[in-house]
């Protein structure tokens, strides 16, 4: 029964027509998204990276305590994957993603077309707080 849990999150079997391939998560960026309908001027976003880390966090023990190093090996490239894409776009380690103007140190939301300071959908969080 978790492995199917973890196949609908992350299924890592092509041949497994349930779910889609890795459902959420996004080879190309890096990182998961929040919605896969992409129905947002600004494309798609991520607001909970956090929540990503521990699914694929949890995906890597549940590989190491039932031996199934398929499901290990998939959870540690989730998660050190997901991880340099929240220093790259999230955290802007190298300075190379934020545009002078930003003005903040972080993005909370990162969508396809922009980066956001917002808080749960629209409150957006003042230069002062960050």
């Amino acid at each position: 029964m978790t492995e199917l849990l973890i196949k609908e999150i992350a299924n890592w079997d092509r041949s497994d027509t349930r779910f889609p391939f890795l459902r959420n998560f996004d080879p190309y960026e890096g990182h998961s998204w929040a919605a896969g309908h992409a129905g947002f001027a600004d494309g798609n976003n991520q607001e909970s990276s956090s929540e990503a880390i521990n699914a694929w966090q949890a995906i890597i023990l549940w590989g190491e305590a039932t031996g199934n190093k398929t499901i290990r090996d998939l959870g540690i490239y989730l998660y050190t994957t997901e991880i340099e894409a929240i220093n790259n776009y999230w955290f802007d380690l190298y300075k190379d993603i934020f545009s002078p103007s930003y003005g903040h140190n972080y993005a909370s939301m990162v969508w396809g077309a922009n980066t956001a300071m917002k808080s749960g959908g629209t409150v957006q969080i003042p230069k002062s707080t960050v």
